[in-house]
């Protein structure tokens, strides 16, 4: 009875071998044929796909890292725009309470902006007639004084 199953074991292992020699020997009769061509450029396709998956996958993730990265950013920009409105809103205050307290002080003092630009105004005109008036008869009072000058000595 072992005899018969080693027999058998023997047998299917010869049939296997036989099958796989001549699956090689059909496979190697049929890449010879225009059929066999056609498989070939079917693998050499079935690589570039796996090839092209690849790459797809690859891209994915580098799409998946830069959107995360995108995101963040995003995030940051809102933070700042949330601080920018809140130091902006500051600022409005603070000048706000520095010209009350400028006014303030003006009042306390007695000083007021608009006589305070009327007086300048007036002075500039006075100075400028004085100017004008040392300028035009500047050189007549010097030949004078020259010649009393010289008069008295």
């Amino acid at each position: 009875m072992m005899v018969i199953e080693s027999l058998s074991l023997y047998i299917n292992l010869i049939e296997k071998l036989i099958d796989l020699v001549e699956g090689k020997k059909r496979k190697k009769k049929a890449l010879n044929t225009p059929l066999g061509e056609t498989l070939k450029k079917v693998e050499t396709a079935q690589e570039h796909l796996t090839d092209a998956i690849e790459a797809i996958d690859v891209i994915r993730e580098q799409v998946i890292s830069e959107r995360t990265q995108l995101d963040t950013l995003l995030s940051e920009v809102e933070h700042k725009k949330v601080q920018y409105k809140e130091a902006t809103s500051d600022l409005k205050d603070t000048q706000q309470l520095l010209n009350q307290d400028q006014e303030k002080l003006r009042t306390a003092l007695g000083i007021n902006s608009k006589r305070e630009k009327i007086i300048g105004f007036i002075s500039g005109i006075i100075a400028s007639l004085i100017a004008a008036l040392i300028w035009k008869f500047g050189g007549v009072l010097f030949e004078f004084l020259l010649t009393l000058g010289k008069t008295t000595a």
